[in-house]
């Protein structure tokens, strides 16, 4: 279901609306954003509109000065909510809720004062005011998602490294957080991750109240540390059983299955300083993360113990199976409970190269553990930096 957004010339404004609704899952349309070169304008808004399940109308800035937002978008969004019950939310940006309703029943004839609509507060609370909207707006899509599923699982689309991700069509949640990242192959700062995060503490509250408990389909292509935060959240919030699509073979994320000693993930501890506050695992599943992580340590204070986890036959790309998934996440979540356990410990700091599938089964077991900071080799093929750290509690 998409998000309908009527505005005109405060751009500024409503790209951070935009980007707030699609940080939160939701699907976004603007004629920005989404109309092609040459399309006829008021053909591609009434089709659009058609397929929509609300549409948001920006009362700020010059909206109702615009004859073409009076005249064309107002009354095809009037014509759908009175044929198909188009859910219409006003955004008092700059006019009270009173003067609102009037402006816009002189310039359409029509009345917009028994929608559900937000009033917005005076300028220091525009950030605020975008996630209660967007937090109500998740809110109501995934209730009507819920009611059209009669009963199916939830479904959540991420996609950061690429737009190649299944399930574009039936995802409950779309988390286009590619949007977020600059040129390709960078990442945001840690601020930028934690937004996101958080945009997903929200909206997992409301999915778990739609949908209830049970399993959520995860359609992903998103750097690791996203995937971490995905299983994080959906532990944490939901109690969510997560099912990955890992290029086609779906990752049930669950209970550990009993792994026998030979199909283990191979430890190898060093020691360093007694006194040292920091310490880190090294996850080389898919490729040898090390030759990274010591360039990273010799620029850093040495660590106090570092644990190495790979397969028994060394890092391979196609060592993590559904069968050993759930096994491997767990013993290296065991291995991070130890080290945050160890007195005086300020933080774990995580590495791994892995599936994206072992990433949100790592996620899902450290729900209940915070400092843990992951780090991603910037363009993938360093240095190291960090990205996130789990938070306390």
């Amino acid at each position: 279901m998409t998000v309908f957004v009527s505005y005109s010339s405060d751009i500024d404004r409503v790209s951070s609306l935009v980007q707030t609704l699609r940080r939160h899952g939701l699907r976004t349309w603007r004629d920005q954003d989404s109309l092609e070169q040459g399309d006829a304008t008021e053909v591609a808004i009434q089709a659009q509109l058609a397929s929509c399940a609300t549409a948001m109308v920006w009362l700020g800035g010059s909206t109702l000065d615009s004859g073409f937002v009076c005249k064309i978008e107002l009354p095809l969004i009037f014509d759908n909510n009175t044929a198909r019950g188009l859910r219409i939310v006003p955004l008092f940006v700059d006019v009270d809720v009173a003067t609102g309703i009037d402006q816009i029943r002189v310039a359409t004839g029509r009345e917009i004062g028994t929608h559900n609509g937000h009033r917005f507060g005076p300028p220091d609370s525009f950030a605020t005011d975008l996630l209660e909207v967007a937090s109500r707006e998740v809110k109501a899509t995934l209730h009507e998602r819920a009611k059209a599923a009669n009963g199916g699982r939830p479904i959540i689309r991420c996609v950061t490294r690429s737009d190649a991700a299944s399930g574009r069509d039936d995802a409950d949640l779309n988390f286009d957080w590619i949007h977020e990242y600059p040129a390709a192959g960078t990442l945001p700062d840690a601020t930028t991750v934690e937004d996101l995060r958080n945009a997903l503490h929200v909206s997992s509250q409301h999915l778990i109240a739609a949908f209830g408990p049970g399993t959520v389909d995860l359609h992903v292509k998103c750097h690791l540390h996203l995937g971490v935060a995905l299983g994080y959240e959906l532990r944490r919030v939901t109690s969510l059983k997560p099912r990955v699509d890992v290029e086609g073979v779906w990752w049930n994320i669950d209970a550990v299955p009993a792994l026998t000693e030979a199909e283990q993930l191979v430890e190898h501890i060093t020691n360093g300083p007694v006194d040292g506050e920091r310490t880190a695992v090294e996850i080389s599943l898919n490729r040898d993360v090390g030759p990274l992580l010591d360039e990273y340590a010799a620029s850093t204070a040495p660590y106090r113990r570092r644990i190495r986890l790979e397969p028994a036959g060394g890092p391979d790309q196609g060592s993590v199976s559904p069968e050993n998934v759930n096994g491997w996440a767990e013993q290296a979540a065991a291995a991070i409970r130890d080290l945050k356990s160890l007195p005086g410990v300020e933080a774990v700091d995580v590495f791994m190269a892995t599936p994206i599938g072992f990433a949100v089964a790592l996620g899902w077991r450290l729900n209940a553990i915070g400092g843990i900071s992951l780090f991603h080799p910037i363009g993938n093929s360093g240095p190291y930096e960090l990205v996130w750290i789990i938070p306390d509690g």
